[in-house]
């Protein structure tokens, strides 16, 4: 997709990379518009925008945060039904439940650890045994 435009000041927002899509120069105060990448669990029939601050930097999540130069982006409204769904329901927890899940998770990796390691050091002692008395 080819686009001419004219550069009257110099206060628009560059084209940049968001490591997803390339955004065009876009003038103060305006928002470009793209469709959604064609990737698995996206819908690539839908658009998403990026907005440019009247300052002429691409805007950030916030009002008034321009910490990342790219600016921010929201795929959200990319994602099929099902992906929403699933991010829906990953984030609905608080942060007391999620440390609690987290430290489940925790847990059972370390038991998952030790199981490995005991049916690891039993397998090269019934070796060791099965070798000597040959």
């Amino acid at each position: 997709m080819w686009y001419s435009f004219s550069l009257p000041s110099d206060r628009w927002c560059n084209a940049t990379w968001d490591m997803v899509l390339c955004w065009p120069p876009t003038a103060p105060g305006d928002s470009a518009h793209l469709s959604c990448p064609p990737v698995k669990g996206v819908d690539p029939t839908k658009t998403v925008y990026k907005r440019c601050d009247v300052s002429g930097r691409w805007a950030g999540k916030t009002q008034g945060d321009f910490s990342i130069p790219q600016g921010w982006t929201n795929y959200t409204v990319c994602f099929t039904k099902a992906i929403q769904e699933i991010i829906r329901e990953l984030y609905k927890d608080s942060a007391e439940d999620a440390q609690t899940k987290l430290n489940i998770a925790l847990g059972t990796r370390i038991m998952e650890i030790i199981g490995l390691s005991l049916s690891l050091a039993s397998l090269c002692i019934s070796l060791a045994i099965f070798f000597y008395f040959r």
